[in-house]
This record gives structure tokens, sequence and C-alpha cells, in this order.
């Protein structure tokens, strides 16, 4: 019994000596591990290892983790926020990418004097202004290593000695060699790597708003007589109001010299003349100066320059502009701007720190701006402002055959040179309270239509066989309603009652409109609205310069009879801007094809292109036009003071009436004309003027456009 006891204690302590010596074998085990991955592990301050963990922190722009590896000395010159400040705020003002560091090591390591060493390093970088590389040799300096040590550190400190690291001496020329301690980085556009603005010039290569020498005509008021202001103005073109508000600035002084207009160096006679005057000098301008030769005639239509604003510069924050630059602020200049304002040339520089430049580092050309070319025709253009100065209203003028825009007019304007001089207050007040509104370009905006809808109307009633060209229609008097009452009190009204019954052909020539109102309630509105709509209306009219849209009704339906027959001769809620009108009667010498209204001579062809196809027939556009030659041949048409011997017109009036209820006697009424010429098209004019009603109305339009017609079809 004993011996078993005495057995069973024996197997007890063998167990647990067996689990000591299990344990014990184990942490040995690990220990040894752990030393001797210590002792067989690269130093963590091996220079190679801290360079190239430091070079592929710089690679990615890893700034907090660059400054781990910098030396005890270099941190106390630049702490961590103020080094992941000064590297990232260079980098992101010169747009730094693609940052590749390579360094040259040599075959050993072994410390120099003061246990430093110095390796040479390569750098590449994109940046705004260009690639750029350069060479630097980086020194390291060893370094005890300062942290809280373990008991194992001990035994591996006395096999493998003391540990050390390695560490990046730091200094402002890491970033770009350049630098000096107090040195900053600056990035500009420097005046000789402006880009050119490029140029609008017309179909002739004649210019509309280019980059000109000018000289500065101006006064010294102390010098100025009446009679001399007077001539001035006459000179310049210009009223003495507007010399007057140059000369009310809170700067001008008696004795100095006050500029008034810039002038083309070129003009030499019209310089000449000026300064022959008491009081009037002229000086040199630096540079060029964007200049528009048409003055108003153009002036919705090339619009103009300025420089540029806080808000417009925070809005192009990105795409290279500063607070210097020129921007489009109207008409093309605005819509074409990215592609004439071109690039400015920019340049990297070290500069002190009161910013003086010191050296510069890369610089970057400029690439001028695109020259653009447009269908434009200059003559044209004036011609028609001429004819419609003085009044309010917008003219399009085309080639019918090819879609070529050759004018585009708005009336009262500005003169675009005027304010690149510097516009005053009250000069800017007396255009901005003129009620004819010059600042609006009117070419671009819909409005009432009026007769000259008929064309459409009549195409469709044709097209859907609504509408027999050769059925007389009796109609009496100058008000017409349905005998179904379905009108209730309103009424439809024609100016003349030619006392006879009227086929279509009599419809235009005497443009009844009743007769089309007819016409459109027998289309039906469906119909009317569905083929309404193969015009491009309710469309954005593809063309460079944004159109208002035109619409035939303010929701794009008709829901009353009364609407209906409005519509067809014009009115109601219809909606027309002159070049969609333009457009859609050159379709009628173009077989029924509307075509795409072309602005730049880059876009011509050989086939012009078709904006909506086969709206209606050939055969539908020859009797259109025979319909429309006889509104100016018969001697009763419309259009007849347009007729011009040995030319044969085509066209169509109209006198739409702004009324806010049905016979307001006080409405107002716009003219309108569209003419073209039949035999070998070449010419189309729309003009439309504002309130005209007691000009004659349309009446009063017809020579006007009829004067352009005849000056270019000689």
């Amino acid at each position: 019994m004993v011996n078993n006891v005495s057995n069973s204690k024996r197997k007890i302590f063998t167990h647990k000596v067996i689990i000591i010596l299990i344990v014990v074998l184990f942490f040995i085990a690990v220990i040894g591990g752990i030393i001797a991955i210590k002792l067989t592990a690269p130093k963590a301050g091996d220079p190679k290892n801290v360079l190239d963990k430091y070079i592929s922190s710089w690679d990615k722009k890893d700034y907090n983790s660059m400054y781990v590896f910098l030396s005890t000395d270099s941190k106390t010159k630049i702490n961590k926020n103020d080094y992941y400040s000064l590297n990232n705020g260079i980098y992101t003002d010169i747009s730094a990418n693609n940052i590749k560091v390579t360094a040259n090591y040599p075959n050993d390591f072994d410390a120099k004097k003061n246990n430093q060493i110095h390796i040479p390093i390569s750098v590449s970088l994109d940046t705004v202004a260009g690639s750029y590389n350069y060479t630097y040799e980086i020194n390291l300096v060893k370094e005890n290593v300062k942290k809280q040590k373990k008991w194992y550190t001990k035994i591996v400190e006395k096999i493998r000695g003391k540990e050390t690291e390695w560490c990046v001496t730091w200094n402002k020329k890491m970033i770009f060699p350049q630098l000096e301690s107090d040195d900053k980085i600056i990035v500009d556009h420097p005046k000789d790597l402006k880009a050119k603005r490029g140029e609008i010039r017309d179909r002739n290569d004649k210019p509309l708003a280019v980059n000109a020498e000018v000289v500065s005509i101006g006064v010294v008021p102390q010098s100025l007589t009446a009679d001399a202001k007077s001539q001035l103005a006459n000179i310049l073109g210009i009223s003495v109001n507007q010399i007057d508000s140059k000369l009310s600035a809170s700067w001008v002084r008696s004795n100095l010299f006050v500029p008034i207009q810039s002038i083309l160096k070129d003009k030499t006679d019209l310089i000449k003349r000026a300064v022959a005057l008491p009081g009037v000098q002229k000086q040199d301008v630096n540079g060029t100066v964007r200049t528009y030769p048409l003055e108003e005639a153009a002036a919705h239509l090339t619009g103009y320059v300025g420089t540029i604003t806080d808000k417009e510069l925070a809005d192009k924050n990105n795409v290279g502009y500063s607070k210097d630059d020129v921007i489009g602020k109207a008409g093309l200049e605005q819509v074409f701007e990215k592609r004439l304002r071109g690039q400015n040339g920019i340049a990297i520089s070290t500069a002190d720190a009161k910013g003086n430049k010191k050296v510069t580092i890369l610089r970057k050309a400029g690439k001028d701006g695109e020259d653009i070319r447009l269908t434009i025709d200059s003559d044209v253009q004036q011609s028609i402002y001429n004819q419609m100065s003085g009044d309010a209203g917008a003219a399009v003028a085309v080639q019918p055959k090819t879609g070529e825009v050759l004018a585009l007019v708005s009336t009262p304007a500005y003169d675009p040179n005027f304010i690149n001089n510097g516009m005053s207050n009250a000069e800017y007040n007396e255009l901005n309270s003129d009620p004819k509104k010059p600042w609006t370009n009117k070419f671009t905006s819909a409005y009432s239509p009026g007769s000259t809808f008929k064309m459409i109307t009549a195409a469709i009633g044709l097209k859907t066989s609504k509408l027999d060209p050769a059925k007389e229609e009796d109609i009496k008097g100058k008000t017409w309603q349905p005998s179904d009452g379905s009108f209730g009190s309103y009424a439809i009204t024609r100016v003349d009652d030619p006392g006879k019954p009227e086929n279509l052909l009599d419809a235009f020539v005497y443009s009844d409109n009743i007769y089309f109102a007819k016409t459109a309630l027998a289309i039906g509105k469906d119909d009317f609205t569905k083929e309404a709509k193969n015009f491009g209306f309710g469309e954005d009219i593809p063309f460079g310069y944004p159109m208002q849209k035109s619409q035939i009704s303010n929701d794009g339906t008709i829901s009353k009879a009364t609407q209906l027959a409005d519509s067809g001769y014009g009115q109601g809620q219809i909606l027309m801007t002159p070049l969609h009108l333009s457009m859609i009667y050159s379709s009628l010498v173009n077989d029924g094809n509307i075509l795409t209204p072309i602005l730049e001579t880059k876009d011509r062809s050989s086939t012009p292109k078709i904006w909506h196809e086969n709206v209606y027939s050939s055969d539908i556009s020859k009797t259109i036009l025979q319909d429309l030659t006889q509104v100016i041949e018969n001697p009763a048409g419309t259009g007849h003071a347009a007729q011009t011997p040995g030319v044969a017109l085509a066209g169509k009036t109209g006198t739409p009436q702004i009324q806010q209820v049905q016979n307001d006697v006080n409405g107002k009424e716009n003219g309108w004309f569209t003419v073209m010429n039949t035999e070998n098209p070449k010419l189309e004019v729309t003009m439309m003027i504002e309130d005209a009603k007691d000009k004659g109305g349309s009446a009063y339009v017809v020579p006007k456009a009829a004067n352009v017609m005849r000056q270019f079809l000689k």
C-alpha cells in the first residue's frame, strides 16, 4: 500500500518537472528567437534603409512621414506643422506631380568625419511650368537611438553593439536648390509670357474684334474751349455729354491729361485733326488694345472684354486666369472665351521675404488664342445697322442656299470701344435708362412673328391636305367668328376687306388674318402642334451663338379654339427668333428642308447641313414661293414697296399686335419683313422693328430691308 502511494507521488513529481522543462524551453526558444531576429535583422538606422523610406514618402508627397526621418538638429529648426505647410504649399502652388527621387548610393556606407554620409540624389517632377530635373547631395548623420529599452535589448547591444540610426539633415534646397533659407517660391504670369487673344474676323477677313495699336486722344481741361470740345466730339463720333462725363471724374485736375477715346494708330488723318484743336493731345498706349472696328453696328454680335472680376476669377480658379487678365463679358467674346483667350505663359521663381524676384527656375511660353473667322459679312452688317439706326429692333441676314449667317444686328447698341476706354457711371446710367434698351441683345430674343408665320400655317395646311390653295373663301367684313358661337364674344380681325373671295395667293397678298385663322382651325390643334414641332419649335437652334427657343405656346400645347385661330396668323402665344424665322423661310428655296445656320467659315461645306429634313414637299415650297413673290410684285401686296426692277424677290410682312386685351387701342405693334431673292438666291433679310405702330407697322420696315437687298444684289 505504501509503495503504491510512493509511486503515485513520484509520477506526479515527474509530470510537473516535465511541464516546467517544457515551459522553460519554450521561453528560451522565444527569447532566443527574438534575440536572433534582432541580431540578424538590418539595423533600423541603416542609411540605405532610412533614405529609401524617406524617398518613398517624398514620391508620395507624404510630408508627415518624411518628417520622422529628419535629424534632431533639423527638427529644432522647423517643427512638424511648418515642415508640412512649407512642402505642401510649394508643391501645391507649382502643381507638382509625378515626383521621382533616385538615390545614387555608394558601394559602402562607412561614416565619414562626424558620423556623416553624403548621398547624391536626382529629382524629377512635373510642374505647372513644365518638367524640372535637378540633383542634390543629401547629408545623413548618425545619431544614438533614444528610447525605452527592453531587458533583452541589453543582450543584443552586448552582442551587436549600441543601437544607432541615420537621419536626414534637411534644408529648403532639397525642394529647389535655388532656395535660400528666407526665400519663397512664387508662381506668376510675366507680361512677356502673356498669350495674345485670338481675333474675330468676317468672311472676307475684315476685322470685327482685333488687337490693335492705338493712341489715346484726350484733353487738358484748362486749355479746352467750348468750340474745341464740340469739334472734338464730332471728330470722334461721340456726344459732348460723353466728353463732359469723362471730365467730371473725381480725379480730374485742370492741368492733367484726361483720356477721352482710344483711336487706331493708322487713323492718322483723324488724329491729326483732333490734336490740332486747342487743349487736345494724344498719348501713346503701350501694347495693344482690344478694338471693334464696326463699333455699334456689331456690338451685340462681338460683345466686349473687360478685366476679370474677383467673382469671375474665383469661378475660373483652375483654368489659368490671373487678376490682371481680361475676359469676355458679352457677345462672341464671351461665347468663344475658351477659344479666344489662349494660355498665358507661366514662371516659377524664387523671391526674398519681401516678394522681390531673385532666380527664375522655370518658364513656360504662352499659347496664343485661336483666331476665328465668321460667315458674317461686315458690309451687310453695317448696311442693316444703318437702316435700323434710331429704332429698336433686330435683324438677321443669311445666305438661303447654304445657311451661312451674314449679319446679326441689334439696335440700338453701345460702342464696345468706349467701354474699353473706361465708361463712367453717368454714361452707363444713360444707356441703362434708355427705354429702347441698348444693352439688350434683341437678335437672340423671341418675339411674336405676326403674319410672317402665315407661311408656316400654309405649309402645314397643304401638307395635311386641309388647305386647297385654289379654293376661294368668301369672307365678308373685317371681323369673323365661327357661327357655332364657340368663340363667345371673341372675333378675328383683319386690316382690309378685299371685297372678293380669296384663295391662298390672295390671302398672302392681302395678309388676311381671317383666312389663316380658318386654315388653322381646319388643321386642328393636334396636327397643327405636331407639324409645328417639325419646324424646330421648342428646340435649341443648332447655332454657335445661343438663341432663345421659339415656341408655339407657353406650355407647348394649344388648348382653346381661339388660341389655335390666333396662332394661324402668328399671334396667340407664338414666339420666334429672327434667325429661326429666316431659316424656315430659306427652306422655300431648299425643297422644304430647313438648313442648319452656320456662323463660322470652317463649318462650310459643298453640301449644306440640314437641321430638319423634308418638313414639307418641294411642290409645296414652289406654291408658297410663287405666292410670296406676288406679295411684292402685286401692287396690292403688303410688301410691294420692296419691288426692285430686274430682281425677283419673295417676302412676307408681319405686324403683330402686343395687346393686353383684344382691341386694345393703346397696344404696341412691331413691324416685320422677311425677304429673299429667288433667282440664284444669295441673300435673305429678316428685319423686326419694335413699337412701329405710329410709323406704319410693317410698311415702315419694308423699304429698309429692301434697301439692303438692293445694295447687295446690284
